[in-house]
């Protein structure tokens, strides 16, 4: 692939990509693993883009499936556990220990989520996504990756209402 084609496509989709492979994998460094291994399949042409219509959710396809195929051959569900607020920059602040805890329960509810509702809720609110460009990615309907987010962000709901009622006392 030409190189300033490669780069080009890099500059455009590596961030949202980034965001994405770290939501489901939980960790840093499998995220930035798991984005070069996608880069690199394209690079040595081990991924061509002619004829794909949506390069974008080819991409994200792409990434999910090598998401997928490592935590099968790792055989571990570790990734689900790991502290997401950390890596999404969403850590407290200020001195306010609410907001810490608060952090500390979004962080453990989405670990807790399935893959598949995990993958919908963050490719929707981080990557503002549309359901059509989710189900593209998860090889799903629109209604489906609809479905998986309305019931991943009810799962978060219930999760949090405990905290919330609390911090309203």
């Amino acid at each position: 692939m030409n190189r300033d084609i490669l780069e080009r496509l890099y500059d455009e989709e590596a961030e949202g990509l980034y965001r994405y492979v770290l939501a489901l994998a939980g960790r840093e460094e499998v995220a930035k693993d798991l984005l070069q291994d996608v880069f690199m399949k394209i690079a040595n042409g081990g991924m061509p883009l002619t004829g794909v219509r949506d390069v974008r959710a080819y991409l994200f396809r792409v990434a999910r499936n090598l998401f997928i195929d490592r935590t099968r051959r790792e055989q571990s569900g570790r990734v689900r556990g790991e502290r997401w607020g950390r890596e999404f920059g969403l850590e407290a602040t200020g001195p306010d220990p609410d907001q810490g805890q608060f952090v500390d329960w979004l962080e453990d509810g989405l670990a807790e989520l399935p893959e598949e509702q995990r993958s919908a809720v963050v490719l929707h609110l981080w990557d503002e996504m549309s359901f059509a460009e989710i189900g593209e990615i998860c090889e799903v309907s629109s209604n489906t990756a609809a479905s998986r987010y309305r019931y991943g962000i009810d799962k978060m709901r219930r999760r949090l209402r405990p905290l919330y009622e609390e911090i309203q006392q």
